[in-house]
């Protein structure tokens, strides 16, 4: 008895079903790990927590629903590279070594695990500059994370727009933020002690007129739930899309990065009372 080989079209289908498996675990993934950050980001702090895990199991159905519809996930990402690849002219400084140590360092072993004598030993610089440029570790844990994220702030804080496209591309390749963030988390930093201002997840915020305050809304048509989702959502893509892609037999060819923009998109256009994906954070609802 001979099988029928499946059609391209059931093949693009199932494809199309794991993308959207995988854009939904890599959120759930990404809620578990960032909910601490993305909560302070966002301003969701005074939402309980259960009424926060709906919200975001709101967005992870609305996500797998688009395996039963007609919206392509596939394509090619429209990568800006004049955001990409934008050089620092400032000269070299032990201030800004000490810095990009503290980041390497953080992101690989977690700021408990690094001690100053680490950070000073790694930049090639006397341990006593740290106090005297940073004042303390936790001030150094500070700089890092503000250093770790600056890589994407050319695309999301573009005069342009948020540009979807190259932040997902960034955050899956060269960025530290992911991980560092994660480490940060996991050693138990006060995100709030080490962090007051978030730029790139208040330039997508600023893209709506309405962002409600305190513990009003908390559901997809809330803006903040909106940005959680898609925040937490790529960097859990980039923590444990490895590990993803092969238990969903996935290819590891970018695909699953545009599938990631394509579902930001969606999940943006939620509190604009459409499940579509022409929303874009560049334009003003």
């Amino acid at each position: 008895m001979h099988t029928k080989p499946p059609s391209a079209h059931s093949q693009h289908g199932d494809v199309r079903s794991r993308l959207c498996i995988y854009g939904a675990a890599s959120l759930l993934l990404g809620w578990l790990t960032y909910e601490r950050f993305v909560a302070a980001a966002v301003r969701i702090d005074a939402v309980s927590g259960r009424r926060r895990d709906l919200a975001i199991a709101a967005s992870i159905q609305c996500l797998l629903g688009i395996a039963r519809s007609g919206l392509s996930v596939t394509g090619s990402l429209d990568v800006d590279r004049a955001l990409v690849d934008v050089e620092d002219h400032r000269p070299p400084s032990a201030k800004r070594a000490l810095v990009a140590a503290a980041v390497d360092l953080f992101a690989m072993r977690g700021p408990a695990s690094v001690s100053v004598r680490d950070v000073g030993r790694a930049a090639g610089v006397n341990q006593g500059l740290i106090y005297r440029h940073f004042g303390s570790k936790q001030a150094l844990v500070a700089a890092a994370f503000e250093q770790g994220s600056s890589g994407l702030f050319p695309a999301a804080l573009a005069r342009s727009g948020f540009d979807i496209d190259t932040v997902i591309h960034q955050v899956h390749h060269g960025s530290p933020a992911p991980k560092l963030i994660a480490r940060i988390l996991v050693d138990d930093v006060d995100i709030a002690e080490v962090r007051h201002q978030f730029p790139i997840l208040r330039r997508l915020l600023d893209a709506y007129e309405h962002v409600p305050e305190g513990a009003e809304g908390a559901d997809p048509t809330d803006p903040r739930i909106a940005v959680a989702s898609v925040t937490c959502m790529a960097m859990g893509s980039r923590i444990f899309g490895a590990d993803l892609l092969l238990q969903l037999d996935l290819p590891d060819d970018g695909s699953v990065e545009v599938a990631i923009a394509q579902f930001c998109r969606v999940l943006l256009a939620q509190p604009l009372g459409s499940t579509g994906s022409s929303m874009t954070p560049s334009s003003k609802p």
